[in-house]
């Protein structure tokens, strides 16, 4: 199955529910809430709070699909990835948004997996692509195997090269 959400894009649009979290410039549960990041300059700080706020949803939309796997008794035998396509920028480095940048907040984005052969808490420094997405899921003990090499994740440049080499001799 695949999942795909827009709510984490612009316009950052959140439920009911969930727009009166992660405001700035309130306090909340009597405790004042700072921005998680300094760098953000004022004027970007209510997108960086609407944005947040999306994050939030998505989570509880993940929250909910992962509770009721388990209730259907499937989630010990389902991979479960979640993954961005982008980060976004909030005035870092004067920018906002995302496309044509290659700053952290824009490229670094999560991989979580969570599932059979999966080791809990482990956290992977390596650099990753959404192009071993593929690979990676395949690698589970769940997903037939064409062959011992398919399963192996491979860099984003080597399946450049396996793509140019497969289009360039036909």
């Amino acid at each position: 199955m695949w999942l795909h959400t827009y709510k984490t894009h612009d316009p950052y649009a959140a439920g009911e529910r969930y727009r009166s979290l992660f405001v700035s410039s309130q306090a909340m549960d009597g405790l004042r809430v700072e921005s998680v990041d300094s760098g953000v300059p004022g004027k970007y700080r209510a997108r960086l709070d609407a944005y947040d706020r999306t994050i939030r949803e998505a989570d509880d939309l993940v929250a909910g699909l992962v509770g009721e796997l388990e209730r259907l008794g499937l989630l010990e035998r389902t991979l479960v990835v979640l993954v961005s396509d982008h980060g976004e920028a909030f005035g870092e480095h004067g920018l906002a948004g995302h496309g044509f940048q290659a700053y952290q907040e824009a490229l670094t984005v999560p991989l979580v997996l969570r599932g059979p052969g999966v080791p809990v808490g482990r956290r992977v420094t390596t650099p990753v692509s959404l192009v071993d997405l593929v690979p990676i899921s395949s690698a589970s003990r769940h997903f037939p195997r064409r062959r011992a090499s398919a399963s192996r994740p491979r860099s984003a440049a080597s399946h450049c090269r396996r793509i140019a080499r497969s289009t360039s001799s036909g």
